[in-house]
């Protein structure tokens, strides 16, 4: 499953529309607290493009690192924050050895990949009482075309590999850059 070159041309027209959800990071962060009762984790920011939500993550006190597949995101993020190590990889086939992680986090980027390959990596490198936490714009219509502009469901993918979502949360909201459209966003956590 990959998304063509023309919905990628509008995701990186929008780029901080996609990008600059703070929420999902203030979210993370309690769920890492309720979890494990503290914050002495290690988690991997998955798709972490320029490295925002890794740096939101790592001011929090919580230690993190980022990997991406485009080279100019992780320069650019090598370069805006030094302190924290990115890493430049494929999320199916990650360069990070099994039960590397606490915490696999990953925003908005499942929609490029084979889903249930990505999945069973992230089972991988995410330590056993670990955690997943995934946010994904499941479905966006074009409210101008009226028609969906993609639709990625990972509930099906997630009991194939048998792990349990322990959390939900679900929103819709309109939005108008870098085209008209409605979200149904939902963000996820399951147990490895």
């Amino acid at each position: 499953m990959g998304i063509d070159k023309k919905t990628i041309k509008i995701i990186h027209k929008g780029k901080s529309h996609w990008t600059n959800r703070k929420n999902d990071v203030e979210l993370t962060v309690v769920l890492i607290d309720e979890y494990f009762k503290k914050r002495s984790v290690k988690v991997l920011d998955v798709g972490c493009a320029q490295g925002e939500h890794t740096n939101l993550l790592n001011q929090k006190n919580i230690v993190a690192e980022g990997l991406d597949y485009d080279m100019k995101f992780i320069k650019r993020a090598r370069k805006d924050y030094p302190k924290i190590k990115f890493t430049k990889g494929d999320m199916g086939k990650m360069p990070f050895k099994d039960n590397s992680f606490d915490v696999v986090y990953c925003v908005n980027s499942l929609f490029y990949t084979d889903v249930l390959k990505v999945l069973s990596e992230f089972k991988r490198v995410i330590k056993k009482g670990g955690l997943g936490i995934i946010t994904l714009d499941r479905k966006i219509i074009n409210l101008d075309k009226n028609k969906k502009f993609y639709d990625l469901d990972i509930k099906d993918t997630l009991k194939k590999l048998d792990k349990k979502i322990i959390y939900k949360k679900f929103k819709q909201r309109t939005d108008f850059f870098p085209f008209k459209h409605r979200h149904y966003f939902y963000l996820i956590a399951f147990e490895n």
